[in-house]
């Protein structure tokens, strides 16, 4: 896993062919006006009207099998996946690195995706639907891992070694969760990005600003998870991943030696003191769903931002990726908010629209 062979340098230059075109994609992305549209709306009023826009081709080809709200979500993964084809298709070998390193992160989703359903004895069609053949591992590849008969043989047909995945392994026998196999596929892939901006020629700070946000983000949740959990400070150390600019390893450890309620007393003169003043009634009581929710947010917002300070640059491309992938999220989060009867403000509280 992860077995890739780059140039020693990747000059990634800026195509103005590329750039065309990606701006034209981009220009197809919904606006805050659509989505106060489709919050107005049920299922098949949403299928409708992604179907009028971008999302036809996959709306008429699916609507045969499915229809509401299942209709759409299956669309959603189908358009996103053909647009980072397209993109694939319109890029410069040195832009398709870069798109390929990227990319990666949907192995990771994938494996996740189809240990949770294994752990789970969810059904292999329902588990089919969920994967999004995307990175490093093709259609055949990941049909190949649904058919492992354990967890232990999926991780080995996804090419990881014993040695790294052995104490994970142990911790789910023993204790029933992931969080440990999770942690580390999780690590593989911010080390192999880390890994992959030394090959890159110049600054690309719109790739290494994302990637040491969603480093912050992941290093937060973990802080708090495992200090709810009460485990100690030596074993949390082995979670928290290098290279975060809020939240570093470093810091974290620091974190650790404290109790809960002074974790979230320093976080307080953090970046995130604003989500913390907001859910202190829940913090207080080591409730974590809807601060995390926040968290995701305002993550996916900073990104939203990013990509307005880097617009004429070879990042255009990331950019795009990122804004598509956020798109599909607030579609999704819409739909299943709809499905569950929630309600409107709360369904528009949890879309990023910048």
């Amino acid at each position: 896993m992860f077995k890739e062979k780059y140039p020693k340098k990747i000059h990634v230059s800026f195509y103005p062919y590329t750039y065309v075109r990606v701006m034209a994609m981009k220009g197809k992305l919904y606006k805050r006006q659509d989505y106060n549209k489709l919050l107005k709306m049920q299922g098949n009023e949403i299928a409708k009207y992604l179907e009028e826009a971008e999302y036809k081709e996959e709306i008429n080809a699916l609507a045969k099998e499915y229809e509401g709200y299942a209709l759409v979500e299956q669309a959603l993964y189908a358009n996103f996946i053909r647009s980072i084809q397209k993109l694939q298709t319109i890029s410069s070998p040195e832009m398709k690195y870069l798109l390929h390193a990227y990319l990666k992160k949907y192995d990771v989703y994938n494996l996740k995706t189809i240990i949770r359903a294994k752990a789970a004895q969810q059904q292999k069609a329902e588990t089919e639907k969920l994967v999004l053949p995307m990175g490093s591992m093709n259609k055949e590849k990941i049909m190949s891992l649904l058919e492992a008969d354990s967890i232990a043989t999926l991780l080995r047909k996804a090419g990881i070694r014993e040695q790294e995945y052995k104490e994970a392994l142990a911790y789910w026998e023993k204790e029933k969760s992931l969080l440990e196999i999770e942690n580390m596929l999780d690590q593989k892939w911010y080390q192999e990005m880390q890994k992959f901006m030394t090959y890159l020629a110049g600054e690309h700070k719109l790739f290494k600003e994302i990637l040491q946000a969603e480093i912050d983000v992941m290093n937060l949740k973990l802080l708090l998870r495992l200090k709810k959990t009460g485990m100690e400070k030596k074993r949390m150390e082995q979670f928290f991943f290098k290279g975060g600019a809020l939240l570093s390893k470093t810091k974290c450890n620091m974190l650790a030696e404290k109790d809960f309620e002074t974790i979230i007393s320093a976080l307080q003169n953090s970046t995130f003191k604003e989500i913390i003043e907001a859910h202190q009634k829940e913090l207080a009581q080591q409730d974590l769903r809807t601060f995390e929710k926040s968290i995701d947010v305002w993550l996916l917002k900073k990104a939203t931002l990013l990509l307005h300070q880097f617009p004429l640059s070879v990042d255009t491309l990331l950019g795009y990726m990122v804004a598509k992938e956020i798109e599909m999220r607030n579609l999704r989060i819409l739909v299943k908010g709809k499905q569950f009867g929630l309600e409107e403000k709360f369904i528009e509280s949890q879309l990023v629209m910048v």
